[in-house]
């Protein structure tokens, strides 16, 4: 059987369990749990008692007969209960459960995503202020153009994270589940009061309106956010495969690390080149969502659906493994060639030093403000 290599090569297994199988199927539950909650059901404490136990195997087979994820999980997971399915489910659609259980796990992968950026910034910003003196010839058009140093180099990269940063706590902080608004949108049979105490529980902001999904908008805006973090890591990577490639970085090897089946004593960039590799995935599952929020017709078509479960979970798992690389390589970069004085860099090494020092405030108030 064929296996994403998300499942085996990239990603960290923090960010492989979120989006694996059996956590989608517990943060279903959890909107169930919550709309029980919410309705005062007597049946709350066996439904909490059973929001964790995932029988995949019996979910899958019963999935077989009746063509419908959320309907067999449903179905077992009454049965666990010992309740009616109608009782659990209630006047929602499979869409009010989907789709608030997806933000959740979308705001918990981007606190992994931010927490790893954090991380990036203590490395990045001690490699800037390692190189903000170490000067090189910059080049323009590839071609040599007037001296820089390579703090310098890199501290425009460590802007672009810190920007990125700054643009995905933006974003994670205004996620909005759909609510809970039953078929097509129109909340009959769902009472208000219901719906908030629910999503209350949930920590999730409702939309004041929706379709059967919510509006797909806000996943463009999700992974096109993403896309541009990506972006930026592709860009830190390629300029440093380049500094290796004209000699003014050091290419690091493991000690058991092969270069190639022929040449085994090469020093190929194989972190750089994987980061540059996982980022056009990304914008490419960018590209996708916008096509998603623009077909979506009336309420709702599943032309969405198929893809969404490919192109959110791999745009987290590829950055996360992204991340991580980048950290490695920079943290195991052996620099730098002996200093050469090729003239007047200006002010090039105040301003490497001066993000540096932003970068390593990241997490006070002052450095973000």
């Amino acid at each position: 059987m064929y296996e994403s290599p998300f499942s085996t090569r990239y990603g960290s297994n923090l960010m492989k369990q979120l989006w694996s199988e059996v956590e989608k199927r517990r943060h279903w539950r959890r909107v169930w749990l919550a709309y029980a909650r919410a309705r005062d059901l007597e049946e709350v404490n066996v439904i909490l008692a059973n929001v964790m136990d995932v029988d995949i195997e019996a979910s899958l087979e019963l999935e077989e007969r009746v063509k419908h994820d959320l309907v067999a999980e449903l179905h077992v997971f009454a049965s666990q209960c010992g309740i009616d399915v109608g009782l659990l489910h209630g006047k929602l659609t499979s869409s009010d459960v989907q789709d608030n259980a997806e933000v959740l796990r979308q705001q918990t992968a981007m606190g992994i995503l931010l927490l790893r950026l954090e991380r990036l910034f203590e490395v990045l910003s001690q490699v800037i202020q390692n190189t903000a003196f170490t000067q090189v010839m910059g080049r323009t058009h590839l071609q040599q153009a007037r001296p820089t140093t390579i703090g310098h180099r890199l501290s425009v990269a460590g802007m672009g994270l810190l920007e990125a940063y700054l643009d995905m706590r933006l974003v994670s902080n205004t996620l909005m589940g759909k609510g809970l608004k039953g078929p097509v949108g129109t909340q009959v049979g769902i009472p208000f009061e219901v719906e908030k105490e629910a999503m209350e529980i949930l920590g999730l902001r409702s939309r004041l309106v929706a379709g059967q999904t919510y509006d797909r908008v806000q996943d463009y805006r999700l992974l096109s956010g993403l896309a541009a973090l990506a972006a930026t890591l592709s860009k830190l990577a390629l300029d440093v495969r380049l500094m290796k490639a004209f000699g003014e970085l050091i290419g690091h090897k493991s000690n058991k690390q092969v270069g190639s089946s022929a040449m085994p004593e090469k020093t190929n960039p194989i972190r750089e080149e994987k980061v540059c590799s996982l980022a056009r995935i990304v914008i490419a599952n960018s590209t996708t969502a916008w096509h998603n929020a623009a077909n979506n017709m009336l309420e709702r078509t599943l032309d969405d659906s198929a893809n969404r479960r490919v192109i959110i979970p791999e745009t987290f798992l590829a950055l996360d493994e992204m991340l991580s690389s980048t950290t490695g390589y920079l943290h195991d970069m052996d620099y730098f060639v002996p200093m050469t004085d090729y003239g007047d860099v200006g002010d090039a090494p105040d301003m490497a030093i001066a993000v540096a020092e932003t970068l390593a405030d990241v997490m006070s108030e002052e450095g973000l403000s």
